[in-house]
């Protein structure tokens, strides 16, 4: 392997790729009786001396039990039933949690979102950054700098 890319967060380390072997069955559990038949043989595997169009008229039957997202819901539901509160934050904090993420969610659906992964995919990521700034720059100026 070349020495440049050890390291590079452009590529999945092993455990990286290991853990992703089970995201797609997650992904299926949370998204329902579609994504299960979307799947096909991954979840409803074709049988011996099957024919086709029985397979599918089979596959167009099968639902899939929603308990697991219906859990996996209902635990991030009682985790924020009572919201996200923070003490003594500053209008500048306050004017932030509206749009954390600058992608118009509040800090409630941001946090609710990063629960929700974690429960479900058994692991959640959040990239923190901010821009490099001179020392000296006014509010002004660090706003207007993204």
């Amino acid at each position: 392997m070349n020495k440049n890319l050890i390291g590079s967060v452009d590529i999945p380390s092993a455990a990286y790729n290991e853990m992703a072997k089970d995201w797609a069955l997650a992904r299926s559990l949370m998204s329902g009786t579609r994504a299960m038949r979307d799947a096909g043989q991954v979840y409803l595997p074709k049988e011996a001396k099957e024919q086709q169009d029985w397979y599918e008229a089979r596959l167009e039957r099968a639902v899939l039990f929603p308990g697991f997202a219906r859990a996996i819901r209902n635990l991030t539901g009682k985790a924020f039933a009572n919201g996200v509160s923070i003490k003594d934050a500053t209008d500048q904090w306050l004017e932030w949690f509206e749009n954390i993420d600058l992608a118009g969610n509040t800090l409630q659906q941001f946090c609710e979102r990063a629960f929700l992964d974690g429960l479900a995919y058994w692991h959640t990521t959040i990239l923190a950054e901010y821009p490099v700034v001179q020392p000296t720059a006014t509010l002004f100026e660090e706003r207007n700098i993204i």
